[in-house]
């Protein structure tokens, strides 16, 4: 029988299909013969997922190059406009197109996922998890977004099997580290892990690692700056969600020296990191209205469980302090997605998982 992945990338009107297994643990063998389209492509695996990505690119006869896990299929609202939005990034000389990531199990999406490759001659992936596109010329890659959705079902709320995960992830980051201790992204993920274990101690020396990287890879879309500025704000998230107001106002005391407005989130931060350091003034909270106001209350950002919660810890510490205006205008920009929300004593949260 077919999986789900290969069904829905049938759907797309695909004209080749490359089955290629890793770990030795994939069914793929059956699937081979169902169609004149589908074909396996033998790999031994080498501990390297971008090893099993590369060996791909290398085999498949066309340019365009869409992937999808074994655990990972095409939403069936998204499968017949794939090719109307690869023709799309095309048109606008775009090197990859991104989607969105949907977690089964959480309901959670990852927006800007880059998954299909449009020259695979000038790319590869690099890491031994976690991989990541780089173009093989010394240039940033562009990417088009789209907003076309694949799931994910390969994270389970069973303990075990995320620590098996888990632990498999860290085997390869560790790896991957050290024999390419330059590169940004594998500093996230570390963290990422060690947030997911609430060893903030290490987190932290994880943050250290990245904030002492030399110059960038001008090959990935983001410079470590933009790395080290959302992995700040991801532990923060964290801190919120899980209540933990000792360690927020540890990691929020980073904030206050970033540029407020690299990314829009920033400027929340900064607010909350002056008003959690005790600098509780009219300054700090006109920075996070002014951040309000600048963003459109339809992004997802905002209308997201993590845009909810920073919006509760800050109306909670605008109540507290008496800084009623301010708090005011918060929720004045949340609208109606706030009344529940609010009502509730802690906020809720749901952990994020990763690859």
């Amino acid at each position: 029988m077919l999986s789900r992945s290969v069904r829905s990338s049938l759907e797309t009107h695909a004209t080749e299909i490359l089955l290629v297994p890793t770990r030795g643990n994939d069914d793929l063998l059956g699937a081979q013969s169902t169609d004149s389209r589908v074909s396996l492509a033998p790999h031994t695996w080498t501990g390297s997922f971008s090893d099993a990505r590369n060996h791909a690119l290398r085999a498949a006869k066309n340019d365009v190059v869409m992937f999808l896990d074994s655990d990972e299929w095409i939403d069936q609202r998204s499968t017949s406009r794939v090719a109307e939005e690869i023709r799309r990034a095309q048109g606008n000389s775009a090197d990859l197109m991104s989607y969105r990531i949907v977690d089964e199990s959480t309901g959670q999406a990852s927006t800007g996922v880059p998954r299909v490759i449009l020259n695979r001659h000038q790319t590869r992936y690099e890491g031994y998890v976690h991989e990541a596109a780089r173009m093989i010329a010394p240039r940033a890659a562009v990417i088009e977004s789209s907003d076309l959705s694949i799931h994910h079902s390969g994270y389970s709320l069973d303990e075990d099997a995320m620590r098996r995960k888990y632990n498999r992830n860290l085997t390869l980051l560790s790896r991957d580290i050290a024999e390419n201790p330059g590169r940004a992204r594998n500093y996230v993920y570390l963290a990422r892990h060690y947030l997911a274990s609430r060893d903030n101690s290490r987190v932290l020396e994880a943050q250290d690692h990245l904030a002492r990287l030399g110059r960038d890879d001008i090959r990935d879309h983001l410079c470590r700056d933009d790395y080290l500025d959302g992995l700040r704000l991801e532990c923060c998230y964290h801190q919120i969600g899980i209540g933990d107001w000792h360690s927020l106002r540890e990691f929020a005391s980073q904030f206050v020296e970033i540029p407020p407005y690299r990314y829009a989130e920033n400027a929340y931060f900064l607010a909350v990191s002056r008003l959690m350091l005790g600098d509780a003034d009219q300054n700090a909270a006109a920075i996070l209205v002014d951040s309000l106001e600048a963003i459109s209350i339809t992004s997802d950002s905002l209308l997201s469980s993590d845009g909810l919660h920073v919006a509760a810890v800050c109306v909670a510490i605008f109540d507290a302090l008496g800084l009623k205006d301010a708090a005011s205008l918060v929720r004045g920009n949340y609208g109606p997605w706030t009344d529940a929300f609010f009502l509730n004593s802690k906020p809720r949260y749901t952990t994020r998982h990763y690859q």
